[in-house]
């Protein structure tokens, strides 16, 4: 077992980098309030959600801030709710592992055509 020595000169370094995923949210919701037409929802999934993340990953502002590849996929709500009560893989995995960083919860998109 290790203690963190926090007088040690390199004690802040390990505990920013032990934040760098919250980091990253932090900055991924940024760019997403900065678009000029904000969209419904942006949803993380993956092994960088699941806390997985690292060089082989699936995860251009942010691809600078992870140091990995980001894929987009852009539904529309309506679109969103259908595929999130779908059995598709992909569709599961983002119900499942999902990080909302910016506007409607995946409850939100999933009760929307219902609304």
């Amino acid at each position: 077992m290790f203690r963190l020595n926090r007088t040690n000169l390199a004690a802040n370094a390990v505990v920013e980098l032990s934040r760098s995923r919250d980091l990253a949210l932090d900055a991924m919701r940024a760019a997403a309030a900065e678009l000029s037409t904000p969209p419904v929802s942006v949803i993380i999934f993956g092994s960088f959600a699941r806390r997985e993340a690292d060089r082989h990953s699936d995860i251009e502002a942010v691809r600078a801030v992870t140091g990995n590849a980001v894929e987009i996929l852009e539904t529309g709500q309506a679109e969103a709710a259908t595929k999130l009560a779908s059995n598709q893989a992909l569709w599961r995995d983002v119900a499942r592992d999902g990080v909302v960083v910016h506007g409607a919860t995946l409850d939100q998109l999933r009760n929307a055509v219902r609304a």
